[in-house]
């Protein structure tokens, strides 16, 4: 019995041909109520049969067995959001959001073995997986900033990752990884898009490396609890300088009254200290000493 009998309605596809064809899907996040299937993306080692679980949001699997051949490199099998259940959403670059997804992965020791987020244009995608050979979890490729969380994955271990894709303070585009309830730095991208970029996709993935001397060689994926939803973007109000007497006035619209305001001795200071939230105005005293404020959305 295989690791999806024991936990899904089993497809057996045994004559069925993926569609890599992704066309665009133009909506918003909250549109996506589905997602879209392709299995054997990659199809290095044609075997035959194979398996795929599509229960989404609550579960998704993969199943490869036998991936054992003379040549060729490894088999993918992916699946993509959508907002129709035949073709991937396409993220536009200020399509901000939040996004996890339990993932537990096992297959035959001895060669790499992948699961996890598949986001990015088509032929460049970015990943943030586990992997059962380097015990990994970590992002690496396309347009991601790549990042490592402590390398403690073992076959079948029950991990929960996520993406948060938003605008932050300096109004730059920038993403949050999570692992287990581990948080990584923020991180800004520095791609000429300076974001996901027009038309990117986002799924999951299996990936099964080739092992011609084990004719055994498998690997199996669950995808659980799957939820993606919208990072409402709230455009900064600007902060304007004026003087009274001795002193400077920092104001901002008196409509703002979800913004914090904040000071620090430089914009790159990771000190930032809170200074009024209560009001539409703030006095600072002289000073010799140089000061920068920021509105900062309170969460």
């Amino acid at each position: 019995m295989t690791f999806l009998h024991r936990y899904l309605m089993l497809a057996i596809v045994s004559g069925f041909s993926a569609i890599n064809t992704i066309k665009p899907a133009v909506a918003q996040v909250s549109s996506i109520e589905w997602v879209m299937y392709q299995p054997r993306f990659i199809n290095d080692i044609p075997v035959f049969p194979y398996g795929m679980g599509m229960g989404y949001p609550s579960v998704i699997g993969f199943d490869e067995e036998g991936i054992s051949a003379p040549t060729g490199y490894a088999n993918e099998d992916v699946w993509r959001f959508s907002n129709d259940a035949f073709t991937a959403y396409q993220f536009q670059s200020n399509d901000f959001f939040r996004v996890s997804m339990i993932v537990i992965l096992s297959g035959t020791p001895g060669t790499r073995k992948e699961a996890g987020f598949l986001l990015g244009a088509m032929g460049e995608e970015g990943k943030f997986a586990v992997n059962t050979d380097a015990h990994e979890i970590a992002v690496f490729g396309g347009t991601l900033p790549p990042f490592a969380f402590p390398a403690t994955y073992n076959d079948g271990d029950s991990v929960s990752l996520g993406i948060r894709y938003f605008l932050d303070d300096y109004g730059k585009r920038a993403v949050v990884y999570t692992a287990n309830g581990i948080q990584s730095p923020t991180f800004e991208f520095n791609n000429p898009e300076q974001g996901a970029g027009e038309g990117t996709t986002l799924g999951g993935y299996l990936l099964v490396v080739n092992d011609s001397s084990n004719t055994n060689n498998s690997g199996h994926v669950l995808f659980e609890n799957i939820v993606i939803v919208e990072e409402l973007y709230i455009e900064r109000p600007q902060l304007s300088l004026s003087r009274s007497g001795p002193s400077l006035v920092v104001s901002w619209p008196e409509s703002a009254t979800n913004f914090t305001l904040q000071s620090a001795s430089s914009l790159t200071s990771a000190n930032w200290i809170d200074q009024s939230t209560v009001s539409s105005s703030f006095q600072v005293a002289p000073t010799n000493t140089a000061q920068f404020f920021r509105l900062v959305l309170r969460r």
